[in-house]
């Protein structure tokens, strides 16, 4: 349907028609044809594929776990543009269903140490806090379980990530903090340690993360 030869307007107009076309009758064959958009040698015609795939995605819960493992080896690549857009949609299909997509969430984040754009790792570790419910929420059955074990990812991820804190962009160590102090609400005989250590960084760092009035 779009062709390398189309002009950008005519190639992002097509992407257009096909997000508002995309029904359940024809997602095997939407698939193919973004599966091959995401290897166009135009990256910013790619990124713009990421998006309209997160769209149908959206919509469409048989293309949510395509999507999402799709997402996932972008998230991992070199050009930032793809990484960022690649997390960005993740995020947004996270928050929308997060039982949904707990499984992609716990991949993503265990991949943590393999995305190397910082404002795509920024994302990834919001998902840490954004995601989990605060303490106390009451949970059970299948919600339960999925949540052990987004959970269990988190903390490894964090785990795995801090060592690297004081490298990290600005917003990556905004994030980490956030997620950190989600994390040692919810365990704080496991976290605790590691809470203090970030907090440790954080106050030794030279641009230090913005802090709360009063402290």
């Amino acid at each position: 349907l779009i062709r390398s030869t189309d002009d950008k307007v005519v190639r992002a107009l097509k992407l257009e028609i096909l997000t508002l076309i995309a029904d359940e009758s024809n997602t095997a064959n939407l698939l193919k044809e973004f599966q091959s958009y995401l290897r166009d040698p135009d990256k910013g015609f790619v990124a713009d594929a990421v998006v309209a795939l997160g769209h149908c995605a959206a919509r469409l819960p048989s293309m949510s776990s395509p999507c999402m493992r799709a997402l996932l080896r972008l998230s991992c690549y070199s050009q930032s543009i793809i990484a960022e857009k690649s997390m960005m949609v993740m995020r947004v299909l996270a928050q929308s269903s997060p039982q949904t997509h707990a499984k992609g969430i716990a991949k993503a984040l265990r991949k943590i140490g393999r995305i190397r754009s910082p404002r795509a790792r920024a994302e990834a570790v919001w998902m840490i806090d954004g995601l989990l419910p605060p303490p106390g929420h009451a949970i059970s059955g299948r919600a339960e379980k999925l949540l052990s074990s987004l959970e269990s990812a988190a903390q490894r991820a964090l785990f795995a990530s801090a060592a690297g804190f004081a490298t990290e962009a600005e917003a990556t160590k905004v994030q980490m903090l956030g997620a950190s102090a989600r994390l040692f609400l919810r365990d704080p005989e496991r976290l605790r340690l590691l809470h203090a250590y970030l907090l440790e960084l954080a106050r030794c760092a030279a641009s230090r993360p913005p802090r709360a009035p009063g402290e």
